[in-house]
């Protein structure tokens, strides 16, 4: 006998999850700042690169909209185009009164392959995007579950979350590279050479390994960020349509088609988490589990059928 959850339940476990994430998130980066700092002998590195950091973050939030949808391919829907535009644009449009949100604008991939997502970093600038291969295989109910999916991820400003998680953990990597090519043309050698005596090796070690692997830690949390989202999602197409079912016989549609289906659809890798349905399923299934952005689908399908609308 499964356990049986409420929706609401659902969404504060998967909120608390990512707050805590993000806190040990930022504990990471402040670790690796610091190391930075005791491995210079100057603690203004570390401010440096907390404040790149912040900059490298907002060029990505204010720039995130218009540069995913050139990535993959997206154009705007016209609910003109045919009766299946049509019927999106209704679907949004009753969903978003639902959920209490401006109806998004709808955008359109044109391949075959199922999939969708969505973009923005506020209800008012979102945009759902479907591909013409999800729109030909799901039926109203279904297809209602994917875009209450989406349109969750708009209402919790998940692209706002999901960006500032993947470029703390891409400054992390870059911030490691910029410091070997610095280390290698000699620009920290005469203060290290002058400090030398005077540090503790025991230190020393602990800061090159705190450099090393913060950048890393901060990937798996990065991707463990971009999990629990997809949780909380499901969880609010669940409480937005008020029917788990749809969403839940939805995802097992995309996960039969990607098993017997060789044709994947072509974005680029770091634009994949965006997806309701992981586009490189199957192909990355070595970077399953802590590396990987989406959770699994069986659970993703066990916990919408445990839920109730309570």
């Amino acid at each position: 006998m499964r356990d049986i959850i409420s929706i609401e339940d659902a969404i504060n476990q998967s909120r608390i999850k990512t707050v805590l994430l993000f806190i040990l998130m930022f504990l990471i980066s402040a670790a690796f700042g610091l190391a930075v700092g005791y491995l210079t002998g100057d603690m203004t590195w570390g401010i440096t690169l907390f404040v790149g950091f912040l900059v490298y973050q907002l060029v990505f939030i204010i720039f995130a909209r218009p540069i995913t949808l050139a990535a993959v391919g997206a154009r705007p829907l016209s609910p003109d185009e045919s009766l299946k535009a049509q019927m999106v644009h209704n679907i949004v449009e009753e969903l978003s009164i639902a959920a209490g949100l401006p109806k998004p604008e709808v955008g359109i991939i044109e391949s075959d392959v199922p999939n969708a997502f969505a973009t923005g970093m506020s209800p008012k600038s979102g945009i759902v995007v479907v591909t013409r291969g999800i729109m030909e295989m799901m039926n109203r109910d279904e297809l209602a579950g994917v875009l209450a999916h989406e349109l969750s991820h708009i209402r919790h400003r998940d692209i706002v979350v999901g960006t500032i998680a993947a470029v703390l953990a891409m400054s992390l990597m870059l911030a490691v590279r910029i410091l070997m090519r610095l280390t290698f043309w000699g620009a920290f050698g005469g203060r290290r050479s002058r400090d030398r005596e005077d540090r503790n090796p025991l230190g020393m070690i602990l800061a090159i390994l705190v450099i090393i692997l913060a950048p890393i830690a901060a990937m798996m949390v990065r991707f463990a960020i971009s999990r629990e989202r997809e949780y909380m999602a499901d969880a609010g197409s669940a409480m937005i349509t008020r029917n788990p079912e749809a969403l839940a016989s939805a995802l097992e549609k995309l996960k039969m088609y990607h098993e017997y289906s060789r044709q994947r659809l072509r974005v680029p890798e770091e634009f994949s988490h965006m997806f309701i349905f992981d586009p490189l399923y199957g192909i990355s299934s070595m970077l399953s589990g802590l590396f990987s952005t989406h959770p699994p689908i069986d659970e993703r399908i066990k916990r919408l059928r445990s839920m109730t609308a309570l």
